[in-house]
C-alpha cells in the first residue's frame, strides 16, 4: 500500500513540476514561441508565433485555429512584451492593409 502512494505522489509531484517549469520543450528543440496575443472578443483572438525563423499570424476561435499570414522577415521584435497591445494592434493592421493593397494591384 505504501508504493501504491508513493507512486501516485510521485506523479502528481512530476504533473505539477512539469506546470510549473513551463512544460515539455515540444518540436525537438526547435524554437516556437509565442511572440503577440491582441484579442478582438471575449474568446477570439489574433497570435503572433514564431517558429524557427519565421513569424506567423493566427486567428484562434474556440475550437479553430486559422493561419492568416507568415511572414519571413520579423515583423514584431521578441521584446514586444516592452511594447503596449496598441502598437501591435496598429502594426498588424497596417501589415493587414497593406497585404490587400498589394493582391489588389
Amino acid at each position: 500500500m505504501a508504493g501504491l502512494v508513493l507512486i501516485v505522489f510521485l506523479i502528481i509531484t512530476i504533473g505539477w513540476l512539469i506546470r510549473r517549469v513551463g512544460g515539455v520543450p515540444m518540436m525537438g528543440g526547435q524554437a516556437m514561441k509565442v511572440n503577440a496575443v491582441l484579442s478582438l472578443g471575449t474568446r477570439e483572438k489574433v497570435v503572433l508565433v514564431d517558429i524557427g525563423d519565421k513569424q506567423v499570424l493566427l486567428g484562434v476561435a474556440p475550437g479553430r485555429i486559422s493561419h492568416i499570414q507568415s511572414f519571413d522577415e520579423p515583423v514584431v521584435s521578441n521584446t514586444v512584451n516592452t511594447e503596449s497591445s496598441a502598437d501591435f494592434s496598429s502594426t498588424i493592421k497596417n501589415l493587414l492593409q497593406q497585404n490587400k493593397r498589394g493582391g489588389q494591384s
